[in-house]
């Protein structure tokens, strides 16, 4: 399936109840591990693709057969409204599965999954799932933590709309868990 799965039936279509979506990036305690970076194309190259080549520099622990993660480090992250650092922000860009070495530091590896466009500089780190399953149904009422935006799809972006991802500070009133539902208000005066 792609980003939505549903069945075909006649008049119309029928929802599975559920999307697989890829997240834009995390935002993470602590630093990544990082074993190498994005040199460019295989043919020199400076962005690449889906179903493209990119040569890769390894510092650590890549190796021919592997499969990796792709990143790139979009800076600290802090909450505007509470104050506080929140973590650090890694952009998710691609997938790669490395094809064979090149030299002892040098790996020639296909994209998957690109969200991005790699580019020569992007972080190589261990394999981290992307992929999430979104229950559609009719969730459960809102929680009653209150949390802040600290985050949108891009680093950049200083507004979300539907359909947009929205990175969510942990929290008060028992914090931020996988799986809640929340209402998204803007408080009066700030950009959020």
């Amino acid at each position: 399936g792609g980003l939505i799965d549903f069945v075909e039936v006649v008049g119309g279509s029928y929802s599975v109840g559920s999307i697989k979506v890829i997240v834009p990036g995390f935002i993470l305690e602590d630093k990544v591990e990082v074993l190498g970076e994005v040199i460019g194309g295989e043919d020199g190259q400076h962005m690449k693709a889906d179903r493209e080549r990119v040569v890769v520099g390894a510092e650590q622990g890549i190796s021919s057969g592997g499969t990796y993660t792709v990143l790139r480090y979009a800076g600290g992250v802090r909450n505007q409204v509470a104050g506080g650092f929140v973590g650090y922000r890694y952009d998710y860009v691609a997938t790669i599965s490395v094809v064979k070495g090149l030299s002892d530091e040098k790996f020639l590896a296909n994209v998957s999954q690109s969200r991005l466009g790699t580019k020569q500089g992007d972080i190589i780190t261990k394999y981290m799932s992307v992929v999430r399953t979104v229950d559609l149904a009719a969730g459960s009422s809102p929680n009653t933590a209150e949390a802040e935006v600290v985050g949108f799809d891009y680093p950049d972006q200083l507004f979300g709309a539907k359909g947009n991802y929205i990175f969510i500070g942990k929290g008060s009133g028992g914090g931020v868990s996988s799986g809640q539902d929340f209402a998204v208000y803007q408080r009066y005066g700030l950009w959020a």
